[in-house]
């Protein structure tokens, strides 16, 4: 069997056996291959019910039976409602809650009984349907009691007058008609506080005594007729009283204040320049003083100890009271002497420094050639000239060297190139050498007092 078409063939033992029955049970034969796919399409399988109703074991040949007679889940007609897609087993359901043809009964309480998809239309129509009240009082009726309660219970109903005023009221606005606008309830007098009709009352107003008139005085105070001559005597604020500072003037009530404040000549008028009763107390207990307005500009002038002073030295402006301290330590142009010893001039505070420091003839100096030595700055040129041992002089032996006074010695002694000259012996030399140094001597007089310093260092001022 290797070559060659020769079907669908199964080997067993030996020999061929290629057909097989339905294992099902319907009788049809087939290859063993073809076996499977038959299985899938015989009409004895089993298979389950296309309702769900539960019946899962129903061979293919008897569904149509099934879902005709014995489905409980099947379709069918509802007899009122001609409805074909009703389940079976929910008819009765159907016909008592979902069918549009059951009679239900009106649910606004009217007792009737309509079928289901009349209902809509009958409640709409219904006598015991909620309407709304048509006087809009905004509290709804059942359409059976709507008249009676327009006529006795609305709110919106009009209603006639208990006080006979021949008006017609709306029933919610009746108290206020009764206490605000009747012409006929009963009023009080603003004035004099009797009671009267109201419609009487506007009449009765222009003849009571005690109504109010405006004061005579024109103060704008509405005063009762009756007590006019007390409030023009006693509290009208336009009337006349004398100034109580006895200043002599009268004034208005009512301007009294002002005058006292800003206008009477008597009135206490704190200091303008802050001066205080006694300096002697703490400084948050001091008052300051207060003068009658009339001498302000005397005590301003010539009393306060607050009052600005021009200094006739510095022309600057001193409080009064610091007077003497500023003329005694604070004027810069107060008049000092020099403090350098020997110098006797005087001239203002501000300039005494800048004199002593650098024109005063007396102040001590340093010596500008640098000895150290600390001079009056009078006496310097004659100290740089004759005195400092730093001063430049010429070898006295008139070799023609240059140096310093207190190198002379050294310099003859030791480096002059005409200390062993053949013409000078040495008797000579130190004959000469010695007059040279004794006139050398003899050329520097002692320092006076008055030039030299205390101390090394220069006054402090």
């Amino acid at each position: 069997f290797t070559t060659g078409f020769l079907g669908t063939l199964q080997v067993s033992r030996g020999r061929v056996n290629n057909v097989v029955t339905c294992p099902l049970g319907c009788g049809k034969r087939m290859t063993a291959k073809e076996t499977a796919e038959h299985c899938k399409v015989c009409d004895l399988r089993e298979v389950s019910c296309v309702n769900n109703c539960g019946e899962t074991k129903l061979m293919l040949k008897d569904m149509d039976s099934h879902l005709q007679f014995d489905c409980f889940r099947r379709p069918i007609t509802c007899k009122d409602c001609a409805d074909p897609k009703v389940v079976f087993e929910e008819m009765e359901m159907h016909l008592a809650d979902l069918c549009t043809f059951r009679f239900v009964q009106c649910p606004l309480g009217c007792g009737k009984e309509k079928r289901f998809f009349d209902l809509e239309r009958h409640q709409r129509v219904c006598t015991w349907r909620i309407v709304e009240c048509p006087l809009k009082c905004g509290i709804p009726q059942r359409m059976v009691e709507c008249d009676i309660h327009v006529k006795n219970d609305c709110i919106n109903r009009r209603v006639s007058c208990p006080l006979k005023c021949r008006g017609l009221v709306v029933f919610k606005h009746l108290q206020q008609h009764l206490q605000d606008v009747c012409n006929c309830r009963p009023a009080e007098c603003k004035f004099c506080k009797k009671v009267f009709v109201k419609k009487q009352l506007e009449t009765h107003h222009q003849e009571c005594e005690s109504r109010l008139q405006p004061c005579k005085n024109k103060c704008g105070a509405n005063v009762p007729l009756d007590q006019m001559e007390v409030h023009m005597r006693e509290t009208c604020v336009h009337r006349v009283v004398p100034c109580p500072l006895l200043c002599g003037l009268q004034v208005r009530e009512i301007n009294l204040g002002f005058h006292q404040q800003s206008e009477c000549v008597n009135r206490q008028r704190p200091c303008e320049y802050g001066c205080v009763e006694s300096e002697a107390v703490p400084e948050l207990e001091r008052v300051v003083t207060k003068v009658p307005s009339k001498l302000m500009s005397l005590h301003l002038k010539y009393d306060c100890p607050e009052r600005p002073v021009r200094c006739s030295l510095c022309l600057q402006d001193v409080k009064a009271k610091l007077t003497t301290v500023h003329d005694m330590q604070e004027c810069g142009k107060r008049p000092v002497s020099c403090r350098v010893e020997g110098c006797l001039r005087t001239l203002p505070f501000a300039e005494r420094e800048d004199h002593e420091r650098f024109h005063c003839r007396f102040r001590l100096i340093s010596c500008a050639q640098g000895c150290g030595e600390r001079i009056s700055f009078i006496h310097s040129g004659k100290h740089m000239n004759k005195q400092c041992p730093m001063r430049m002089l010429e070898c006295p032996l008139g070799c023609g060297v240059r140096l310093r006074q207190r190198d002379v010695e050294v310099h003859t002694s030791d480096e002059c190139i005409r200390r062993f000259s053949a013409t000078n012996s040495s008797s000579l030399s130190s004959g000469l050498l010695s007059r040279t140094l004794s006139k050398l001597s003899l050329s520097q007089p002692s320092t006076p007092a008055a030039s030299r310093p205390t101390t090394g260092k220069s006054p402090k001022y």
